[in-house]
């Protein structure tokens, strides 16, 4: 009677405990809600306009770059798409400079459905392609590693623009001739660095920091200033391109240097304008920016 009366205790408990699992399963089945999937990268990321998409066109380049890194990291903790994160690259001083979105190499078609073919050229020794947004100066760089594609977008002053009208260049309006370089550096504060060094904003082909801006001598009066302009590497249409601008700017060449006839004359009157070749790179044509030359004395 007392095996039975166990036996029967066991068989109830066993019951209970069953029966307190079996609500425990379907309790977590209706309070653990489903998990969402995340939706696939498609061209509607990038829209129509060459232009930072997401959480990138909210940032502002010169915000404070913790400022950015947060709204990058809620944004990366938000994502909805598939793969996707929202970078950013070293801040300068402190402050927000490019923006980057990072996603599979699988996938990097779509930004192309999106913006049109692009252009490839090469940055750094790496295939890239560029797009361009003239009216907004931004330039969208597309490279990958075969496991993730990287999209940065940076700032970019077109030439057209650098140029500006008339025949002085709108960038390097200010009399710069009979300066010394510290008084060029006051100046021109806007483009001057820490140690008074003048560096022109990126034109369309040019990958790094800036343009520096060459003057000559280095010591005493300026005589002169040169800057680069690059093209894109290896293409005689982007060569041709940057010359149909120079020439839209200043006319057809004048004259050629009788020392050096590769240096080319555009503008004999004041300010002087003479474009040549760089003899250490290949896609590169230098500007060179100076007074006229003074007029032989008759005798």
């Amino acid at each position: 009677m007392m095996f039975r009366a166990i036996a029967l205790t066991s068989i109830l408990l066993l019951t209970a405990c069953g029966s307190k699992s079996d609500k425990a399963d379907k309790a977590d089945k209706v309070d653990k809600p489903a998990v969402k999937p995340k939706a696939p990268i498609t061209a509607a990321l990038f829209g129509k306009t060459v232009a930072p998409p997401g959480v990138l066109g909210t940032l502002k380049r010169g915000m404070p770059s913790t400022e950015a890194e947060k709204a990058l990291n809620d944004a990366n903790e938000k994502s909805e798409i598939e793969g996707v994160h929202w970078w950013m690259g070293l801040p300068k001083d402190g402050k927000l400079d490019d923006i980057l979105v990072e996603f599979p190499a699988a996938k990097k078609g779509v930004v192309a459905e999106a913006w049109g073919a692009g252009q490839a050229t090469d940055r750094g020794g790496h295939p890239v392609t560029v797009w361009f947004n003239p009216e907004t100066g931004i330039r969208a760089a597309l490279d990958d590693d075969g496991k993730e594609a990287t999209l940065r977008f940076e700032q970019y002053t077109p030439l057209k623009k650098l140029l500006g009208e008339g025949p002085a260049i709108a960038a390097l309006s200010k009399p710069i001739v009979g300066l010394t370089q510290a008084e060029l550096g006051k100046a021109y504060p806007e483009l001057a660095d820490k140690d008074g060094h003048l560096w022109l904003p990126s034109t369309e082909w040019e990958f790094g920091s800036g343009t520096p801006v060459s003057p000559y001598p280095l010591e005493g009066p300026i005589e002169s200033v040169a800057f680069s302009i690059p093209y894109k590497k290896g293409d005689d249409a982007s060569k041709a391109e940057v010359l149909a601008t120079l020439e839209a700017k200043w006319g057809k060449v004048k004259e050629k240097d009788p020392v050096d006839a590769k240096n080319l004359i555009y503008n004999s009157a004041n300010p002087r304008i003479e474009v040549y070749e760089d003899s250490y790179s290949r896609n590169t044509l230098n500007v060179r920016l100076s007074e006229p030359a003074p007029k032989a004395k008759k005798k």
